[in-house]
């Protein structure tokens, strides 16, 4: 199977290169024989293998998710369904909850979801728009480009607190954010200080109510963030009280389906399967961390409420 896979990329990027040479080798023919016609024959076949090409790479690509990737998925969830081939999806909720920014153009691709209790969802997005200069000259422009993962977990918080992990850079003697999430949003409007210099540096948070965030984010908690930042790099937290959402500022972070036969390693899944346990064993070291940081605010709560009664 994983032969036949290789065989088709091998196949497409044959067919593709064929259909850029060939319209110039076709032109510098009409030009000696002065049959210009041959020309738009030329462009007309150079279009029909480009397409004919990107039609065999997509449904190689897509044979490989239906044959490793969403097998792989169900070793640690049974139900799981994979989508590879680009998939529409409502992304207001998590464009309302701080994780991405949306834009004209918006592409999911590499949709895995669980279907269990945890109701887990990963996906790659990729939003961009296209504008042009004073001069007529258009250009692309990337406005968000990553990997976003809904995980079902209790964590016991009444509101809902952001944890933004930022890249910084300094210039000179000025310290610049570099977030590929907008910072204060409108179901987290309070920005909170920890009062961890060094957690305070690499960290955004932002919370529902001022108190929400301190509470949360005791000792432990901003222990398990610090480990979370160290293994995934910048990244966007929203917690909820029966939900963690995250983003991450790299495409295909997880879940991929590979474009080239040099991405196809001898064996095509292992990785994947150990990223995505590692991937929720860390989202539940952070989930139980919180819980525990919720009990025992309620726990202090209750104490006071009964001294002072």
């Amino acid at each position: 199977m994983l032969g036949a896979i290789k065989g088709k990329l091998a196949f497409a990027k044959f067919i593709r290169i064929i259909g850029v040479i060939e319209p110039f080798a076709v032109g510098v023919y009409a030009l000696i024989s002065h049959e210009f016609l041959l020309i738009i024959l030329g462009i007309a076949i150079s279009i029909f293998l480009l397409l004919w090409g990107l039609h065999i790479r997509n449904s190689a690509m897509n044979q490989y998710g239906q044959s490793f990737v969403l097998p792989m998925a169900r070793q640690v969830f049974p139900g799981a369904e994979f989508t590879y081939i680009e998939k529409h999806l409502d992304l207001d909720r998590f464009h309302n909850l701080g994780l991405i920014t949306r834009d004209k153009y918006e592409k999911v691709t590499n949709h895995l979801v669980s279907n269990d209790e945890h109701e887990l969802e990963n996906f790659s997005l990729l939003c961009e728009h296209t504008e042009s200069d004073s001069d007529g000259d258009s250009r692309t422009v990337t406005t968000y480009s990553g990997t976003v993962v809904s995980y079902k977990t209790p964590t016991g918080i009444q509101g809902v607190v952001r944890v933004i992990a930022s890249g910084q850079f300094k210039i000179l003697f000025i310290k610049k954010e570099t977030t590929f999430v907008r910072g204060k949003a409108p179901i987290a409007p309070w920005k909170i200080e920890t009062g961890s210099v060094a957690f305070d540096d690499n960290f955004e948070v932002y919370a529902s109510d001022q108190h929400l965030g301190y509470y949360v984010l005791n000792a432990y908690v901003i222990e398990k963030l610090q480990a979370f930042r160290a293994k995934y790099g910048t990244f966007a937290l929203t917690i909820t009280s029966d939900y963690l959402y995250a983003a991450f500022d790299h495409i295909d972070k997880f879940i991929s389906v590979p474009e080239t036969i040099s991405s196809i390693g001898e064996n095509p899944f292992e990785d994947a399967k150990r990223d995505l346990n590692e991937l929720i064993e860390s989202l539940n070291d952070i989930s139980f961390a919180i819980s525990k940081s919720t009990q025992r605010e309620k726990i202090i709560r209750y104490l006071r409420n009964s001294l002072k009664v």
